[in-house]
């Protein structure tokens, strides 16, 4: 079971052109990891949609180290033309690039927006309130659960991979 990353991402950076945004950074994961894969691709495909071009500087693929999205964010804000926004792999991301913004003196949302993936609950309480594409982790713990009873019940000959994928929620706050 998986959640749609692919149009979670597309979503959100779909919202942040229609805001305005045009320089839109994306911290991404691994490329190794399918999720990151899919939203990178969603990413791009708001791009696409909106003509906005895709500049390779603006997407940036770390292996989620947290201590290094200083590293990352500080070389965005360094660019000549810097990003007007940074869509993050997930929500701690997002909220170390708020921290390393808001270092620098720039304001979120005014000179840079940020939108973060997953909808921690620290999102909701950090200053400005993150926007996040949130996951649907009640239905993603009884899915899973309904997919092992299925299982259960099954004779181990007739036991089959099923893949679900759940729908994301774009959750619009203030850092955007």
């Amino acid at each position: 079971m998986i959640v749609d990353d692919y149009d979670g991402a597309y979503r959100a950076v779909n919202y942040l052109i229609e805001s305005g945004r045009k320089r839109i950074a994306h911290l991404a994961g691994p490329s190794s990891l399918k999720i990151s894969e899919r939203r990178i691709n969603g990413y791009k495909a708001a791009l696409r949609k909106h003509n906005v071009p895709y500049d390779e500087e603006l997407l940036i693929s770390y292996d989620l180290n947290i201590e290094k999205v200083k590293i990352y964010v500080t070389h965005l804000l360094n660019l000549d033309n810097r990003p007007d926004a940074i869509f993050a792999v997930n929500d701690p991301t997002a909220i170390e690039a708020i921290q390393i913004i808001r270092k620098r003196g720039l304001r979120v949302p005014e000179d840079i927006a940020v939108v973060g993936f997953s909808d921690d609950f620290v999102s909701r309480l950090i200053d400005p309130p993150l926007t996040t594409v949130s996951q649907p982790v009640l239905e993603i713990g009884r899915t899973a659960a309904q997919l092992l009873i299925d299982q259960i019940n099954r004779e181990v000959a007739d036991w089959k991979s099923v893949i679900k994928i759940l729908k994301t929620e774009l959750v619009v706050r203030k850092s955007s």
